[in-house]
């Protein structure tokens, strides 16, 4: 499962939710869970922020997200 989807599962934050926490689209969020978009195209504090919103520490959320 994609890391992102999971922890968006694990805290009950919907995609609609974490896209407007984040000032992005659902459908920016969906392309990142679907893997359409990658997140080495993400600006760092964009991450950061993602980080933050799903209450993971950045190195965890970072190495999780380049894995896979």
């Amino acid at each position: 499962m994609n890391y992102l989807k999971q922890k968006l599962e694990e805290k009950n934050i919907s995609q609609s939710e974490f896209a407007r926490r984040l000032g992005v689209t659902r459908g920016y969020i969906c392309d990142l869970v679907k893997g359409r978009k990658y997140f080495d195209k993400i600006p760092l504090g964009k991450v950061v922020n993602m980080a933050n919103i799903l209450d993971t520490p950045i190195e965890e959320f970072i190495e999780r997200i380049i894995r896979g």
